[in-house]
């Protein structure tokens, strides 16, 4: 079991990145931020320590995304709003 996991959620909307929930261990902290109306992609950066003595992991997953938008303009969009973009795979 690892000792810390977490996630932060990243709405990315035509007027940019808007940022979502954090959860600790799949436990929302704090408030809920619900999912804008107008968010084409939802991405969420994970993180974990598997044990005191490693380093924390970080990968970025791709949750949600808006199946009415081609993946080319979602692929404009975050070339338009590079602050998270460029971290994320392929």
């Amino acid at each position: 079991m690892s000792v810390d996991r977490t996630s932060q959620e990243y709405h990315l909307t035509p007027e940019g990145w808007i940022i979502g929930s954090y959860s600790y261990y799949g436990k929302v902290q704090g408030e809920t931020v619900v999912r804008p109306k107008d968010a084409v992609e939802t991405w969420s950066l994970e993180s974990e320590q598997s044990s005191v003595y490693s380093d924390d992991v970080y990968w970025w997953k791709l949750v949600w995304y808006d199946s009415s938008i081609s993946e080319e303009d979602r692929k404009r969009l975050r070339i338009k709003f590079p602050e998270l973009s460029h971290n994320f795979p392929g």
